[in-house]
């Protein structure tokens, strides 16, 4: 009788064990469901998609936002130095170049895990976690906030420096030097 009685309680625990490891394992999907539950699941998930969708964009519209304003204000300074068109061009020309050099990367990668997340039929909540970590990780090292100056930020500043050098250069070139300058 007791060996009858471990036995099933083994058999039970061998069912139960399986039918966890079996749903742990089984991928959230989006594709279309007949049961009632599974609709809503399926609603959820595209929920999540949209969602997921919508933070990636407004991260993309955030990087954006920090190039364009470091755009301006180099535009600012080097209008401020009362260069020509002709002297402007070029400086603004590389630095923007450079700008856009350390920016795109960055909203490629977000563009990337989005069409990841919203091109997948199956996905785990795991991945969708990750994927919500790395645009996580990018804001947090991209952007500034109060606790750290974020990556763009601290090229424009890089960048700030070379347009006051390229600006400096242009103005020693102008006639009579510039401000304090011999000229060539």
């Amino acid at each position: 009788m007791l060996q009858t009685l471990v036995a099933l309680v083994t058999r039970k625990l061998v069912v139960i064990t399986i039918l966890l490891l079996v749903v742990a394992v089984i991928p959230v999907t989006a594709q279309p469901v007949t049961s009632g539950d599974e609709k809503i699941a399926a609603r959820q998930v595209a929920g999540q998609k949209q969602a997921f969708s919508s933070d990636g964009d407004a991260l993309i519209s955030r990087l954006q936002h920090a190039e364009s304003t470091c755009d301006l204000t180099l535009v600012a300074l080097v209008k401020a130095a009362g260069l020509s068109a002709d002297d402007m061009g070029p400086i603004l020309d590389t630095a923007r170049a450079k700008l856009d050099a350390g920016v795109a990367p960055l909203v490629a990668r977000v563009q990337t895990d989005e069409a990841e997340i919203t091109n997948a039929r199956v996905f785990t909540k795991q991945e969708l976690a990750d994927q919500r970590g790395d645009l996580a990780l990018i804001q947090a090292t991209a952007l500034s906030n109060a606790e750290s100056t974020g990556t763009v930020a601290v090229l424009c500043q890089e960048i700030r420096v070379e347009v006051e050098q390229g600006v400096a250069a242009a103005q020693r070139r102008l006639p009579g030097g510039g401000a304090g300058g011999d000229g060539d």
